[in-house]
């Protein structure tokens, strides 16, 4: 009799295990096919910035802006996806790229973002795009390095950064309007920003 419990709890157990894997290769597959939602991402936003791990920034692969010639190196694990990919309508959370007093910023094509982290960096790249584009004056603009400046928003937002690293290719940084930071705080992400881009 107890033999007989025995294998019954061993064939449950392998029956529960079986369901509990079936189940979870069906709920990725379908969020990999797009029929459900992927889980909402974390991002860097101005308000958490201790929150990014500086690993991230030490180690560095190159890969290639799709339809470009244009190589950059980003940090390892991380990837460069289409903003709308991952992008949900309603989700709060989402970074949103806002202009600032002095600029006309859109969604950008790109953003990078970590799938097994599930992490986002609030950095948008856009193909053929400049920066004469969205700034309508350049002495609104303090010039941080060649082609690298930075627009001052209003106190208590976030200050854009703005890089022209092709002839045709913009990158630039989400400007919060969700939170009051302060200059330490827009100092500490600017300096992230131009860490990570040194050899764009």
């Amino acid at each position: 009799m107890k033999k007989l419990k025995f294998i019954l709890l061993i064939l449950v157990s392998i029956f529960c295990l079986n369901s509990c894997l079936t189940t979870a290769a069906i709920i990725g597959s379908m969020q990999g096919d797009g029929l459900l939602p992927p889980p909402k991402p974390k991002y860097l936003f101005l308000e958490n910035i201790e929150d990014f791990p500086q690993i991230f920034l030490n180690k560095k692969v190159k890969v290639k802006i799709e339809g470009t010639n244009k190589e950059i190196y980003i940090p390892e694990g991380f990837e460069l996806i289409e903003y709308d990919k991952i992008k949900r309508k309603y989700d709060d959370h989402f970074p949103k790229f806002y202009g600032s007093i002095y600029l006309r910023i859109g969604d950008p094509e790109f953003i990078i973002y970590n799938k097994k982290e599930n992490f986002a960096l609030t950095l948008g790249i856009n193909k053929n795009r400049k920066i004469e584009d969205i700034a309508d004056n350049f002495e609104d603009l303090k010039k941080l390095k060649e082609n690298t400046y930075l627009a001052k928003a209003k106190k208590g937002y976030g200050d854009a950064f703005l890089k022209q690293i092709d002839n045709q290719i913009l990158v630039y940084s989400v400007v919060s309007s969700g939170s009051i930071l302060t200059d330490e705080k827009n100092q500490e992400r600017i300096k992230i920003y131009l860490e990570l881009t040194k050899d764009w």
